[in-house]
C-alpha cells in the first residue's frame, strides 16, 4: 500500500478533516458538483527519484500529492488559506515522520470544475 493511501484512510478517521471531503485522486465515485464542501484529494505522482550527490540510493521514494479544491463561489485566498491548514494536518498524521519535503503550486482557478485548485506535494521517504 502506498504512503498516500495510508494518509487517506487515515485522514479519513480524522476529525481535522471533518470540515473536507477526503478522496482519492483516481477513484471512479462520482463528486458533488457544484463543490459545496471542499474536497482534499489523495495521490501518487512519482515514485523513485531525487537522489543526494553521491549517494547511489533514491532520498524520495515517493512523491504524494494533496489537491485542495473549493467552490469559485469562494475566493482563491480562502483556496491558500485551507491548503495551509490542510498541509499542517497532513503533517500531523505522518505518524512515522516520513515526509521530508513540501512544495507548492498557486492556487488556481478552473472553470471547468468551477472551482479554485492548490497542489501541494510531499517527498516520502522509506
Amino acid at each position: 500500500m502506498s504512503y498516500a493511501m495510508t494518509m487517506y484512510l487515515r485522514a479519513k478517521q480524522s476529525e481535522s478533516f471533518a470540515h473536507v471531503i477526503p478522496v482519492l485522486e483516481r477513484n471512479s465515485t462520482v463528486t458533488d458538483f457544484p463543490i459545496e464542501k471542499p474536497y482534499v484529494s489523495f495521490g501518487i505522482e512519482s515514485e523513485e527519484g531525487e537522489f543526494l550527490l553521491g549517494n547511489d540510493t533514491p532520498v524520495v521514494r515517493e512523491v504524494m500529492t494533496v489537491t485542495v479544491s473549493v467552490s469559485d463561489e469562494s475566493s482563491g485566498e480562502y483556496c491558500r488559506a485551507l491548503a495551509k491548514e490542510i498541509c499542517m494536518y497532513v503533517v500531523g498524521l505522518d505518524e512515522e515522520r516520513r515526509i521530508i519535503s513540501i512544495s507548492s503550486g498557486g492556487c488556481r482557478h478552473e472553470p471547468a470544475l468551477g472551482a479554485y485548485t492548490i497542489k501541494m506535494s510531499f517527498g516520502i521517504n522509506t
